[in-house]
């Protein structure tokens, strides 16, 4: 029962280290919160009735963490989670699909967009050429093509898939996270309320700045 406890304790955890321990409860809590509400509760719900080793926010992120690490397809993990839904009582609140694991996650508040680059580093496809089809310096293509029948046709995937691509992690939603919460706030706003003594500034943990 203790491994059990430090198991739900470590997805708590990983919630609390991305949205903040608290939230002024004072304030009525916006879509945003409400997400990172929902996700508190996923974590406090065992996945079926008796089951004490998962919640259903556990469940989730175990099962994308699995996808990811041996590249998955779409269409498999939802096969894998549909076969998994048969072994499992029918009041269980796993997930259904991928779609909805992803949903549930993504309370986190903490989005990561997905910039396609040029394969030759040239540019990146964004803002106003987010909806070009080829390098403006280079004019290699910006989607991959693929030889298919007897006569080397080609033709374009239906899922259009860039030759290269970024993750772009957006900044502004994690300070915010660090704004939201009381535990954080302070320090957040210490540089904007401190008042300076003797002309002489202080860094917000008592030592003297270099």
């Amino acid at each position: 029962m203790v491994s059990d406890n430090m198991n739900h304790t470590t997805y708590h955890r990983m919630v609390c280290d991305a949205a903040g321990p608290e939230f002024n409860p004072d304030e009525e809590p916006n879509a945003e919160a409400r997400n990172f509400y929902d996700m508190i509760r996923a974590g406090d719900k065992p996945v079926y009735e008796g089951n004490s080793r998962h919640t259903q926010l556990s469940t989730a992120v175990r099962m994308l963490e699995i996808k990811c690490r041996h590249r998955c397809s779409q269409a498999w993990f939802d096969d894998m989670s549909n076969f998994i839904q048969e072994l499992l009582p029918q009041d269980n609140l796993m997930p259904l699909d991928f779609y909805s694991m992803k949903k549930l996650v993504r309370g986190l508040g903490l989005p990561v967009q997905v910039i396609h680059c040029c394969v030759n580093n040239c540019m990146i496809y964004w803002g106003d050429d987010s909806d070009l089809n080829s390098c403006k310096k280079c004019g290699h293509a910006r989607y991959k093509q693929k030889v298919r029948g007897s006569r080397n046709r080609l033709y374009i995937r239906k899922l259009k898939v860039s030759y290269k691509k970024m993750h772009y992690f957006p900044i502004t939603p994690r300070l915010q996270r660090l704004y939201a919460s009381i535990a954080t706030a302070n320090e957040m706003r210490w540089h904007s309320e401190h008042q300076m003594e003797d002309a002489i500034l202080f860094v917000s943990y008592g030592g003297d700045a270099v």
